[in-house]
């Protein structure tokens, strides 16, 4: 999907083939956006004393997390029954920029382990 930085220059972001096939399974039809982003409704973290809503760029990394939420403190029934949704990209971007709800504000977007290991290795 092709989408435009703060500083107007353009960029390109490419779904794996794996996430697009999650995507469909999800949705039970071929997903024909260009990019998707998963979330499950009523998973949220603490980040620095904020509840924050994470949005993520592979499902495995959302199967990971909510494993951890589970886990972690004890609040796995709070997820009973919830399911894994997928939205676009670009159209999440556009709805987080125009809303005026407060919570949009607290909406992250996580990348892939994979992703951040390369960055790792390219900034050493």
């Amino acid at each position: 999907g092709r989408g435009v930085g703060r500083g107007g220059e353009e960029f390109e972001i490419f779904p794996g083939e794996r996430e697009v096939k999650k995507a469909s399974e999800i949705m039970g039809g071929q997903f024909t956006s260009k990019v998707p982003v998963f979330y499950m409704e009523g998973l949220a973290f603490q980040v620095n004393g904020e509840l924050v809503y994470p949005l993520f760029l592979e499902a495995e990394e959302l199967d990971a997390a909510v494993e951890r939420y589970k886990k972690d403190g004890g609040k796995g029934d709070m997820l009973e029954g919830k399911k894994v949704q997928v939205l676009d990209l670009f159209l999440t971007l556009q709805e987080l920029k125009k809303t005026t709800d407060p919570k949009a504000q607290r909406v992250v977007f996580y990348p892939s382990k994979a992703s951040l290991d390369k960055l790792r290795a390219l900034s050493k």
